[in-house]
């Protein structure tokens, strides 16, 4: 299995994580890499990997019809994404 870091804090994470559970940011596999990325928003649903700021990213067609990843708690409650 193949681990990945956070860009933004170092946290250690898992192909299956949605976001990362220490700072919160919302990540993203980038095939061309073979990196998992954390995001950053730009509004207007544009998303920019901290592995690659000058490359915007987009979800795919799996991840583009679900809501956003939600916080640990609210997938214990069923309470909306953040």
């Amino acid at each position: 299995m193949k681990l990945f870091e956070c860009q933004h804090c170092g946290q250690l994470l898992y192909f299956e994580n949605t976001r990362c559970e220490r700072c919160g940011h919302v990540l993203g596999y980038l095939p061309d890499r073979e990196i998992l990325s954390a995001l950053t928003s730009e509004g207007g649903g544009r998303w920019y990997p901290l592995a690659a700021p000058e490359e915007p990213f987009g979800f795919c067609a799996n991840a583009a019809g679900s809501p956003l990843p939600t916080s640990p708690a609210a997938r214990q409650t069923g309470s909306s994404p953040l």
